[in-house]
């Protein structure tokens, strides 16, 4: 029962994480009219914070000590990250999609990547 609610709460805060960061670059593109890589990693820095503190407050209730956990979560998000801007710069210069919908699509293939490496390696249950 504890890994269907950490599930449900890890899902919740992902969702809330990716609809702040995709205002967040939104607003950083539309309103402020910065590049769209400016806009991406100040997006994804701001919610990088906003995840890990709700992710090992909440979701996890991970009580080791914060560098522990941080850096573990520094290195996912580099990762994640990392693959996403790159998948980013291709979709912008080889597709013909706005600018918008490659923030969407890697913003998505991030969120997977970033799901999958905090479950199994920043805060995996030791026995």
């Amino acid at each position: 029962m504890k890994s269907i609610t950490q599930f449900i709460k890890y899902g919740t805060v992902g969702i809330s994480n990716t609809l702040l960061t995709a205002f967040l670059i939104w607003f950083m593109l539309d309103i402020i009219k910065v590049s769209d890589f400016v806009a991406n990693p100040i997006g994804y820095i701001l919610g990088f914070i906003n995840s890990y503190y709700w992710n090992k407050k909440w979701t996890f209730q991970n009580k080791e000590h914060i560098k522990k956990t941080f850096i573990k979560f520094g290195v996912v998000f580099g990762i994640s990250f990392g693959i996403q801007y790159i998948l980013l710069y291709v979709l912008i210069h080889f597709s013909y999609l706005q600018s918008f919908y490659c923030q969407l699509i890697s913003l998505v293939l991030y969120s997977v990547i970033n799901f999958l490496l905090n479950k199994f390696y920043t805060f995996k249950l030791t026995k």
